[in-house]
């Protein structure tokens, strides 16, 4: 890949990146939503579940309207990894912003009375943990920590997902040879 080319998929992938980051703030919100809106779960579960398909269009949407059709399984495969990176970025950020100067608490109170329930409890001992070590956990993680926490989880997903969508997007020209990168 030449240098402007690699310029080029990484300009697109910021912008798409950021497509995908407003995805996962609408889910994070309807998340933060549904204690006091249970109907807001579905549509945050709705939210999160459609990045691959998210990633699948950016991605085939690059290849057709950038890159004239054709787009190796290499260059499909960097594409998609820089989107789930520069919205993993975004992301942290917007959970740091969210935790440091918006929840003032609120998320893990609501989880702590989730917790608190029958219910909860029961989920708790399954897992063989008590309430006050689950909340010792939450409690102690700071804003940043948090953000650092879910980014690496988002980077680590956007890997998995990353190799499925390349090999769908992919597509030679009728003159390249099979074994092009």
């Amino acid at each position: 890949m030449e240098p402007i080319e690699y310029r080029q998929l990484k300009a697109y992938a910021r912008i798409d990146g950021a497509l995908l980051c407003l995805v996962w703030t609408l889910s994070l919100a309807c998340m933060v939503g549904y204690f006091s809106h249970p109907s807001l779960g579905t549509l945050s579960t709705l939210s999160a579940m459609s990045t691959p398909f998210l990633a699948y269009h950016l991605t085939r949407r690059f290849r057709d309207k950038v890159r004239d059709g054709i787009l190796s399984f290499m260059r499909a495969l960097a594409y998609s990894l820089h989107i789930f990176f520069y919205a993993s970025v975004l992301f942290a950020l917007v959970q740091y912003v969210y935790f440091a100067y918006i929840d003032g608490g609120y998320l893990f109170e609501q989880y702590r009375q989730m917790f608190a329930s029958a219910e909860g409890e029961a989920v708790l001992q399954a897992y063989g943990i008590t309430e006050s070590e689950l909340l010792e956990v939450f409690t102690s993680l700071t804003p940043i920590e948090l953000g650092l926490q879910f980014m690496t989880v988002n980077i680590f997903v956007g890997i998995v997902l990353s190799l499925p969508v390349a090999l769908l997007v992919r597509r030679r020209g009728s003159n390249q040879p099979a074994n092009h990168g």
